[in-house]
């Protein structure tokens, strides 16, 4: 079995260097290592799902393994990864990124579930769940995140090109292969480090969440299930993409960038 590391680069050149020098030191190496660019324009990274593209198509591995170059793999990354693709059921395997600032990790607290969509939610039958960076059980999850995600190279499609920005991109991935009927594995022996020591704010951060997600549920979600994380979406919403009801704490022009974004994505099918 042969693995392809896919750096997905923002320029962190600093972390770039401290992610190839883990990357070379692996228990088990990689067998190859592709690290392409997306280009900054005004707070926003247009053109990710063409570098992803282009690192999907330039990869020979029969793995995968997608990360960016603020994240540093522990040293037995690469050798779990390719410990849980031991089943043909399995399309993809990760795990937690851990969020580091000033040498401290931040922000960990117990959880029992990571990332769900679609059944979770404070109204009831709705939801999206990330929280990845969290201490959650080992457990099979409807999403991974871009950052530590192992997926087979025959089942992995091309990003969508109506995806924008830069988040949730590897959703699209994900949610076809659940529709393929594969496991999606989290587990906690396939760790990286994920550096943040600036943290990257972008003015339509809130819309690209809001657009990238509904496009994709109701791509890929039954329909019924579709409409309901719509209408729960547009109501309460999640952290990075709110809905009305959590105007008090997020503001009027948080919420509405957000409802925007949530609106036109799932208009965009």
């Amino acid at each position: 079995m042969k693995l392809s590391v896919i750096i997905i680069s923002l320029l962190n050149r600093e972390t770039l260097t401290e992610c190839l020098h883990s990357l070379y030191n692996q228990s088990r190496p990689p067998d190859e290592i592709i690290v392409v660019g997306g280009k900054e324009r005004e707070g926003s990274y247009p053109d990710i799902v063409s570098a992803v593209n282009a690192g999907i198509d330039e990869a020979k591995g029969d793995i995968l393994v997608f990360t960016e170059d603020d994240v540093v793999p522990h040293l037995n990354w690469v050798e779990r990864i390719e410990f849980w693709f031991n089943s043909d059921q399995v399309g993809g395997v990760g795990g937690p990124d851990e969020i580091w600032r000033d040498g401290i990790r931040i922000g960990q607290r117990r959880v029992e579930r990571v990332g769900r969509v679609g059944r979770l939610g404070r109204l009831g039958r709705g939801g999206i769940i990330g929280r990845h960076n969290e201490s959650a059980p080992d457990q099979d999850v409807d999403f991974l995140k871009g950052c530590n995600m192992a997926v087979r190279r025959s089942l992995c499609p091309l990003l969508d090109k109506n995806l924008i920005g830069f988040y949730r991109w590897e959703q699209d991935i994900c949610f076809y292969l659940k529709k393929k009927g594969k496991r999606l594995l989290y587990r906690n022996d396939v760790r990286v480090r994920h550096i943040k020591e600036k943290d990257r704010v972008m003015s339509d951060r809130g819309y690209v969440f809001g657009y990238n997600t509904s496009y994709l549920v109701r791509k890929y979600l039954p329909r019924d299930g579709a409409r309901r994380f719509f209408i729960w979406s547009l109501f309460w919403g999640d952290g990075s993409s709110p809905g009305v009801l959590r105007l008090p704490k997020r503001g009027l022009l948080d919420v509405l960038s957000s409802l925007r974004g949530k609106i036109e994505g799932w208009r965009g099918v």
